[in-house]
């Protein structure tokens, strides 16, 4: 996880090791998964990805893994 390492590792300076899973804990569950961009989410983060669902002229495309905002269309290929 390349991410991890050069935003959260490289350079911080842990005080020992339960200090070191704590804020690297931290930064996978409100940076890494919440925040990073996703390619299977048409290069959403996962909160923008749900906020499109949830909107109600939303179609999901499972061809693209895209978001379709406003008219569905008649056929969808």
């Amino acid at each position: 996880m390349k991410t991890l390492k050069v935003e959260e590792v490289d350079g911080q300076r842990y005080r020992n090791f339960n200090h070191a899973q704590s804020l690297i804990g931290e930064f996978i569950d409100e940076t890494y998964n919440q925040q990073r961009l996703r390619s299977a989410l048409a290069y959403r983060s996962p909160i923008e990805f749900e906020s499109a669902m949830q909107t109600p002229s939303s179609k999901f495309s499972p061809k693209t893994g895209g978001v379709w905002v406003g008219p569905i269309p008649d056929r969808v290929l």
